[in-house]
């Protein structure tokens, strides 16, 4: 969705997520020591994801979620290779920052209404007020983030009030980072309201459509 993908914030993001899978799908090596390491801490990992492709929503969420998921061991692999890849320095930095993070938390959250959306809207047989009750349900949730952060980020928020992140320390988590990714999410969620209500201001409802 363009008002999301083209946001400052997002755009940052996807840099990391780009850098992330420039990495571990080009270097062999890094890819092998990454696995190395999680077998050591005995856990599993998802390879970092490809944000190529036609439909951009499902592949920004998988690696959103991607890094939320491994975001202890893949840091803790660039914390250990920062001698030997430049890349890796400037990747922690932004994978440590606190309001980044809460962005991309805020982002899953809104992709999972946006997907739900999507899937109802390319069901097999959808008619007109199935669809039109599908876009209402996703304006009430997007508004109802306003006060209610959603499991994603109330989670982060939750596990990010001691500034580290899955034992991870984490930059500029002072109150008034937060105070400033407050207005950035008021700002992110009207706009993506004001979007969708775009995309189906045309769409009549059966009473009218009899008219």
């Amino acid at each position: 969705m363009e008002t999301i993908s083209q946001h400052a914030n997002m755009k940052k993001v996807t840099d990391l997520l780009r850098g992330l899978y420039k990495q571990y799908h080009y270097s062999p090596k890094a890819w092998r020591e990454l696995r190395e390491l999680v077998e050591i801490l005995n856990i599993k990992i998802w390879k970092p994801a490809n944000l190529g492709g036609t439909r951009w929503l499902p592949h920004i969420e998988k690696a959103l979620n991607t890094l939320m998921r491994d975001y202890t061991p893949v840091l803790t692999h660039m914390e250990n290779t920062l001698e030997t890849r430049s890349a890796s320095a400037d990747m922690l930095g932004r994978a440590r920052q606190c309001t980044q993070l809460l962005f991309v938390g805020l982002v899953q959250v809104i992709l999972q209404v946006l997907s739900c959306l999507s899937l109802k809207l390319q069901e097999d047989g959808v008619t007109l007020p199935s669809a039109l009750h599908a876009f209402e349900t996703a304006l009430l949730l997007l508004t109802s983030m306003a006060t209610t952060p959603g499991e994603c980020l109330e989670r982060f928020l939750e596990d990010t009030e001691d500034e580290h992140f899955h034992s991870v320390p984490l930059h500029n988590c002072s109150q008034e980072s937060r105070d400033g990714f407050a207005r950035v999410k008021t700002e992110l969620l009207d706009t993506v309201q004001e979007s969708l209500r775009k995309r189906f201001k045309d769409v009549e409802t059966p009473c009218e459509s009899s008219r």
